[in-house]
């Protein structure tokens, strides 16, 4: 057979057939190479964000443990929170899709018993900032790829900066009183951060990792933090054969004495065990009242009406508990009984997925000693190292996208975030002043936002331009702003005595009366409602 072309000439058909076989093997070769290019490409972009998500991480965490505001009040917790939070940003922005697992359950179910407190708590503010500050930390857990050797360098890395800093600062101040606090402001949680080392140095087994492990320890005995040194005996059970346990028992009363005799007896004394006994007591009657929480961030605005017989010096202005001193009692409390059912279920979770993995263990079991003795869940730092060890513990097989939302959330959970820095600073200012200064401490008292009604040291805003407009000779202002200020926090007898004020300006001099027999109802040796009563009868 032939065929005609358009130029009159004849050729063959299989001439055609021969040429477009050539042509559609081109086009197969052709479509296949763009398709390869395009994979390559792919995968070489998955394997660069990948590593740019580890070194975020890794600058996430370096920062988070080192970094200090001279400026706020308290030199760690809202600088550290705003580092944990851009590092999530900045990964979810990164890896672009979550993983999850059986956890889940649990987180998702705190965080929903969390958020259900939104109508039994006092101040919305307090709630939002805490219901973030967890929503950021599922966020994490579930968007971080933990590369195990490169973490445990870092965290080697950082033992060292450690045992550097505390020995630097253990030449240097000479004040008994202000050493040990550290990178971490306070000897407890210096301590615990020199022990989320050690689960490292076992991970890597080297001559270096085992040193720095054996320096940690030593640290933590010169620090003396009971609760820490509690959990290093605990969790040594994991690696001691029962026939050599005697051995442990004893090298742990030998550290505890040895911390002891370092501190001046600061170990033996049983102050701070009784003061925790006084303040968990109160808050057992809280759980009592309040069976689904009294508001996530609102414990410390209840407690004052729970507990009459602690020694609250000055109402409040000296020594004020702000937490209970046991992070499990305190979710208890606050998130009711739905909540520590999660939240115990997470550490059940992450114990039992990670049964085989020993050094997790340490953390994780380590994480929860403390907490019964200190208030972990707050602090960056240990936040962001029970992550880590939640991450490397439990199975997140599931891919889920839903990015958008996170990242519209953590950028609203940034703007919070550096409202509470921004209220530290001015905190750290107001508290600067000595004695009654009123009317001096009236300009700092800008530190007030919607996001921050009270200071760091749970004083609503309002009590202080109260105070310093009542000082000041407007006592027309002084009743509106007391008045404000029992809103945010109706449990301080500092505000309960401006409310007293207030309605004796009203001339509701029963009202009055009312207020300030609450007040000492709540603080007998208060002077101030005692010399008011005076004067009214």
């Amino acid at each position: 057979m032939v065929k005609v072309t358009r130029d009159g000439e004849t050729r063959p058909s299989f001439y055609y057939e021969e040429t477009e076989q050539t042509i559609s093997m081109d086009m197969q070769y052709t479509i296949s190479g763009v398709l390869w290019d395009n994979a390559c490409g792919l995968c070489s972009r998955c394997v660069d964000l990948l590593v740019v998500s580890r070194w975020i991480l890794s600058i996430g965490i370096v920062l988070c443990a080192v970094c200090l505001s001279g400026a706020a009040y308290d030199r760690c917790l809202t600088l550290r929170t705003l580092i944990i939070c851009a590092t999530t940003l900045l990964l979810v922005m990164t890896v672009r899709e979550f993983k999850v697992g059986k956890v889940h359950i649990f987180l998702i179910g705190y965080l929903l018993a969390s958020i259900a407190t939104y109508y039994t708590a006092i101040n919305r503010a307090e709630w939002l900032y805490h219901v973030l500050h967890f929503s950021m930390l599922i966020m994490l857990l579930s968007i971080v790829r933990v590369d195990k050797d490169l973490l445990a360098n870092i965290m080697i890395a950082l033992g060292i900066v450690f045992i550097g800093y505390f020995w630097y600062e253990y030449f240097t101040v000479t004040n008994p009183d202000a050493m040990g606090g550290g990178l971490m402001r306070q000897r407890n949680w210096w301590a615990t951060a020199h022990f989320f080392v050690i689960p490292f140095c076992i991970y890597k087994r080297t001559k270096l990792s085992m040193f720095i492990a054996s320096m940690m320890l030593l640290n933590i005995i010169m620090l003396g933090s009971r609760a820490v040194l509690l959990a290093a005996c605990v969790t040594s059970l994991l690696y001691v054969k029962k026939r050599y346990l005697i051995w442990l028992i004893i090298a742990g009363l030998s550290a505890f004495v040895v911390s002891g005799l370092i501190r001046g007896g600061g170990s033996f004394t049983l102050a701070s065990l009784h003061d925790r006994l006084v303040i968990w007591q109160p808050t057992l009657l809280m759980i009592k009242d309040y069976p689904f929480g009294v508001g996530v961030g609102n414990w410390v605005l209840k407690i004052p009406l729970y507990s009459p017989d602690i020694d609250y010096v000055q109402g409040h202005l000296l020594r004020l508990f702000l937490h209970p001193h046991n992070d499990f009692l305190w979710v208890w409390a606050e998130a009711g009984c739905i909540g520590i059912i999660c939240y115990l279920g997470i550490f059940a979770t992450a114990i039992w997925q990670a049964r085989k993995k020993t050094y997790l263990l340490v953390g994780i079991i380590g994480y929860m000693v403390i907490s019964f003795f200190c208030e972990t869940r707050t602090r960056p730092f240990q936040s962001l190292m029970i992550v880590l060890f939640l991450a490397m513990a439990c199975e997140l097989p599931r891919r889920v996208k839903y990015i958008d939302f996170a990242m519209i959330l953590l950028v609203f959970s940034m703007v919070v975030f550096g409202f509470r820095y921004r209220a530290s600073c001015y905190t750290r200012k107001l508290r600067s002043l000595s004695g009654r200064q009123w009317k001096e401490r009236l300009p700092m008292t800008v530190g007030y936002s919607a996001f921050t009604p009270l200071t760091e040291m749970s004083f609503p805003w309002h009590w202080w331009r109260a105070m310093g407009s009542w000082d000041s000779g407007n006592k027309v202002n002084a009743v509106r702003q007391f008045k404000t200020a029992y809103k945010y926090n109706p449990g301080n007898v500092q505000v309960i005595n401006g409310m007293g004020l207030a309605s004796l300006i009203d001339g509701k001099q029963d009202d009055a009366e009312k207020y300030f027999k609450k007040a000492l109802e709540i603080c007998p040796d208060f002077v101030e409602p005692k010399k008011w009563l005076r004067k009214i009868r």
